[in-house]
């Protein structure tokens, strides 16, 4: 149920590893998220709605609730971006492994505090705009986002296949290449 082959992308696999998804155990590679691995082991559902209803992968992008789920005893985590580690235990958060309301979380990493001028939250089009404004004005802020790579709703537009020439196929949206120092650095490739 994985992609093997694929006209225009390449898939780097990781390591084989296991990890546990309401006491079954299941495969999956290093860098595939949760969600991935689960919809390639044939698991469909990852929730259920109040009345009983399943509900299957949404937005893939972490900005629904469609795929929360509790991991390593940690809730609402979303499987649709959250990468697979060898060991990891997932529950849903309906049906077997549904948490108890009064749960706290085992561990909490400890807050860093830094003082800035400007803290801009949200890794996104507006955002990136906002610090590269504020960089080009001499002030250096702070982005913050919940999400590993710049971008935000750009990252899901970044297909080569679909739409036309005149529609800007193949040239909208963001890509990562490596930036100063080996970080993930996006570029604009928008009209």
């Amino acid at each position: 149920m994985r992609l093997v082959h694929h006209p225009i992308l390449e898939f780097k696999r990781g390591k084989r590893i296991t990890f546990s998804f309401d006491g079954r155990e299941i495969e999956a590679y290093e860098g595939e998220t949760i969600a991935a691995a689960l919809h390639a082991a044939g698991v469909r559902a990852l929730s259920h709605t109040k009345q009983g209803s399943p509900r299957g992968l949404f937005c893939a992008i972490g900005k629904c609730s469609s795929c929360l789920m509790t991991v390593d005893g940690i809730p609402n985590v979303r499987a649709c971006v959250t990468p697979v580690r060898e060991g990891m235990e997932v529950c849903s958060q309906t049906g077997p492994g549904a948490i108890d309301p009064g749960f706290r979380p085992r561990h909490r990493a400890p807050a860093k505090r830094r003082a800035v001028e400007v803290a801009i939250v949200g890794a996104g089009p507006a955002g990136l705009s906002a610090a590269h404004t504020l960089l080009e004005w001499g002030v250096r802020p702070l982005v913050v986002d919940e999400n590993p790579h710049l971008g935000g709703q750009l990252i899901k537009q970044t297909h080569k296949f679909f739409g036309s020439r005149a529609e800007r196929a193949g040239t909208r949206g963001v890509f990562h290449r490596p930036g100063p120092g080996g970080g993930s650095e996006g570029e604009d490739r928008g009209p």
